[in-house]
């Protein structure tokens, strides 16, 4: 999970830091800076699990969770410019919760400040409580 945020209260994004995020990007944010989180996200992957040769990137599906409709297409722009482009979005983390239990992600890149769930429950419910039984 990689967490993008406005948040400039160090205190509240200790929480997610020990919440075992593996990035968190800050808003606003550059192309590189989105290069950089992804390769530190990577870096985390054991390479026993991770064969790059065998990793086809237009099947990497992505879930972005923003309440801000224009953060969300900014996001999915960039993510498109990398070549991902199985793109799905949530409007804040409860609508991410529904759409989780559904489907399987890749990667999912989450506002930390939204209404009706935030990004760290989010992260929390992702960790401990979401059913990953239909993940491949």
């Amino acid at each position: 999970v990689m967490v993008v945020s406005s948040e400039q209260n160090y205190d509240n994004l200790e929480a997610v830091r020990q919440s075992k995020v593996l990035a968190l990007l800050p808003k606003p944010f550059t192309r590189q800076d989105l290069h950089r989180a992804l390769i530190a996200t990577i870096e985390y992957i054991n390479p026993d699990e991770l064969d790059l040769d065998l990793y086809d990137i237009d099947n990497i599906r992505v879930l972005i969770v923003d309440d801000s409709r224009m953060a969300r297409k900014h996001l999915s722009r960039v993510m498109q410019q990398i070549g991902i482009t199985n793109i799905t979005e949530a409007v804040d983390g409860l609508d991410a919760r529904n759409i989780i239990e559904a489907h399987a992600f890749d990667l999912i890149l989450t506002d930390y400040n939204m209404p009706n769930m935030d990004g760290e429950a989010l992260v929390s419910y992702i960790r401990n409580e979401s059913d990953l039984s239909h993940v491949p």
